[in-house]
């Protein structure tokens, strides 16, 4: 089914499950937006800053395209990271990570 048909089955805050049509329609947002791959933009702003050791990547299909919905690739070290952003909200060494602290709400 392609995601430009997808229908919502709850209203939006109201039910946490993953949704991996959403969570690769974000990524091509992203990548249409920055005009940059998803891997590129996610170094930036998540890599560099958080120090990791090693750039992340998603895997591609056929065409190329980044699948934002499965297949990060990070070291452990570099998602135990990611682990520490998210207990504590979005905050990394004192600083927010972010000007929207979207994980705030667990």
């Amino acid at each position: 089914m392609p995601v430009a048909t997808m229908v919502p089955e709850s209203e939006p805050g109201t039910v946490c499950r993953y949704n991996s049509g959403e969570t690769q329609a974000l990524a091509a947002l992203v990548a249409r937006a920055t005009g940059r791959s998803v891997s590129a933009y996610m170094q930036d702003k998540l890599c560099e800053p958080l120090g990791m050791v090693s750039p992340g990547y998603w895997m591609v299909d056929p065409a190329g395209t980044e699948q934002g919905y499965v297949g990060l690739n990070l070291t452990a070290r570099d998602y135990a990271k990611l682990g520490e952003l998210y207990r504590n909200s979005g905050v990394w060494q004192g600083s927010r990570s972010s000007r929207r602290p979207g994980c705030a709400t667990r």
